[in-house]
């Protein structure tokens, strides 16, 4: 059984647009996790922490600002942050 080309088209573009609408609510941030320690020890409290992006691992230019989470909770040494995605990951380093 063949679909007539209007029929194919409306249908083309009808999963076009069932499929786009999900990609465009996605979020625009990443999740970072790490690790803190005061003398090799795990780290409880809180800290100042400043995130930066860099577009090579020695050397390389800043991506986009530095983001502040200031006072951010550490228990037994572990963090996770949510950081805004401000400029393209295609190869990026991140500085803590």
């Amino acid at each position: 059984m063949s679909l007539s080309r209007p029929v194919f088209i409306v249908l083309a573009t009808f999963l076009m647009l069932v499929f786009a609408v999900p990609l465009q609510a996605q979020d625009t941030t990443i999740s970072y996790q790490g690790q803190l320690r005061d003398g090799g020890q795990p780290y409880t409290g809180t800290a100042d922490l400043e995130f930066r992006l860099f577009d090579q691992l020695s050397g390389g230019s800043q991506v986009g600002t530095a983001q502040q989470r200031p006072n951010w909770p550490i228990e037994d040494g572990l963090f996770q942050v949510g950081r805004s995605k401000t400029a393209c990951f295609r190869s990026s380093w991140i500085s803590v």
